[in-house]
């Protein structure tokens, strides 16, 4: 997935005028620095080595794991309370009563 990445990165480097070499470097380097890749290979390297993580250091990622989904939700419906519902409200009545009712 990484090299699609960098696939994806590339023609933007190049647009900002940077050479072919130079461009290959800077879209390497923004998906090395991806958080998200940092954070997996930190994860995998830990569970590779079978390194203990102190309590307090483990509570603390349970606590914001435990609180992640909650704040999800809060932005999700700061999201959806700024769209107006326009169009076909008959349509919508009806998808949401029928989601309602499948997912009893």
């Amino acid at each position: 997935m990484q090299p699609v990445s960098i696939g994806i990165i590339f023609p933007f480097e190049i647009g900002k005028g940077h050479t072919k070499d130079k461009a290959i470097y800077a879209s390497v380097i923004a998906v090395i620095r991806n958080p998200l890749l940092v954070a997996t290979v930190a994860g995998l390297l830990v569970s590779a080595f079978d390194v203990t993580v102190p309590v307090p250091l483990a509570r603390f990622c349970e606590l914001l794991g435990d609180a992640f989904i909650p704040c999800a939700l809060f932005a999700a419906g700061l999201f959806v309370s700024r769209c107006e519902v326009k169009g076909e409200l008959g349509e919508i009545s009806w998808l949401v009563f029928v989601k309602l009712i499948l997912h009893r």
